[in-house]
Formats: structure tokens, C-alpha cells, sequence
């Protein structure tokens, strides 16, 4: 899909201080990926800032000079895949591929995505997206307000229900993936038939004007 266009901004992670040094930023990424493990073996509620500080190998103390909360955490979990999936998806959406293609290769990269952000996909489980609570909210929205932009400068899906279209892929999609993890036996099964619907489905609605 071509011509080039900006992905929205999807901002920087707020902390209560921000890391100025090496070490401060190497500190701030081992609590991030303690972070994420917990929150995938444990979820939100029983997740605590002590276990994820033992993991990352710092001091409780350590933790909360960068987040006041165990949820502010999860918010930063939620920009740090959001910044990911913003890079990963925007090279397939620069390509030269047709949308059928290039819908089958955003499904199998928000499936190599999950492989990497366990966390997130926890608490996107814990608490859907489409709730204002979700921390997974500003992730959908913006990329579904990214996805919906792309098409109009296609001139793709520009009906009043372009965005009901594009919604109910990346729910589908994200559905999907948290039913088939990455360690379930059916998951390749289950990608190759997901690929095929959604591609389906967007080709139908949205592949043109």
C-alpha cells in the first residue's frame, strides 16, 4: 500500500522522573521487562511493584521514582508496544502490496508482536481496549485513527463505516491472538485461518472507494 503516510504520534511514556543517564535508562528498561513478565503470569490486580522490582533486581524505592503506581507501569507497557507496533506496521503499510497482502502481513506481525509484549497482551485481556480504563485504549485508538487515516489517503474505505470495519478487525485480530498464545499447539492453524477471514473481510469492505 502506497504513498507514505505519517503514523500518528503515540507519544512518549510519562514517568514521574525521567531517566537523563545510561545506567538511569538501562534501569528503566529491566523494570519494564520485569514488568512484562509479571503482568503475563499474574495479570494487573495480582501483579505487585515488589515482585516486579525483585525481577528487574532494583529496590522498590528504585521503581517508584519512575512510576507512582502499579498502573502507571502498565501504561507504560501499553506506549512501549504501541511505539513498536507503530514501526513494525508501518513499514508493511509503505509497501507496494495489495490490501489483501498487506492485511495477511499486519495479522502475522501483530502476531510476532505478541511473542515480544506478553504483558500487554495480558492486561489488554484483563481489561479490554475498548474500555476508557483499558491501558490497551490509547493503543487502539491510535491505531485504528492510523488505519483509518491510511485508507482515505488511498482513497480505500472512505463509507461512514470504515471505522466499525477497521474496529472489528483489530478486536478480531487481537481476540484471536489472546485465545491462541504463542505456546498454544493450534495457533499456526489458527494465524493461517485468520489471515485468510480478515483478509477477506477487508478486501469486501474496504478494497474500494
Amino acid at each position: 500500500m502506497h504513498p507514505s503516510a505519517e503514523w500518528c504520534d503515540p507519544g512518549d511514556i510519562e514517568l514521574k522522573s525521567t531517566p537523563q543517564q545510561s545506567r538511569s535508562r538501562e534501569t528503566l528498561d529491566r523494570l519494564l521487562a520485569a514488568a512484562d513478565v509479571e503482568f503475563a503470569r499474574h495479570g494487573l490486580a495480582a501483579a505487585t511493584t515488589t515482585a516486579i522490582a525483585e525481577r528487574a533486581g532494583v529496590s522498590v524505592g528504585a521503581l517508584y521514582r519512575f512510576f507512582g503506581d502499579k498502573r502507571a507501569i502498565a501504561d507504560a507497557l501499553a506506549q512501549r508496544y504501541l511505539a513498536d507496533a507503530s514501526a513494525s506496521f508501518g513499514v508493511l503499510l509503505d509497501g507496494d502490496d495489495d490490501l489483501a497482502a498487506t492485511v495477511r502481513g499486519l495479522v502475522r506481525c501483530a502476531a510476532d508482536l505478541q511473542c515480544g509484549h506478553a504483558g500487554y497482551y495480558r492486561l489488554a485481556q484483563d481489561l479490554r481496549p475498548d474500555g476508557d480504563d483499558s491501558p490497551g485504549h490509547v493503543v487502539r485508538t491510535t491505531l485504528v485513527d492510523t488505519f483509518v487515516d491510511r485508507l482515505g489517503r488511498l482513497g480505500l474505505g472512505t463509507t461512514a463505516e470504515t471505522r466499525v470495519v477497521i474496529e472489528l478487525i483489530v478486536e478480531t485480530v487481537r481476540h484471536t491472538l489472546v485465545v491462541h498464545p504463542p505456546s498454544s499447539p493450534g495457533r499456526d492453524a489458527a494465524l493461517a485461518e485468520l489471515e485468510t477471514m480478515v483478509a477477506a473481510y477487508a478486501t469486501s469492505r474496504l478494497g474500494s472507494s
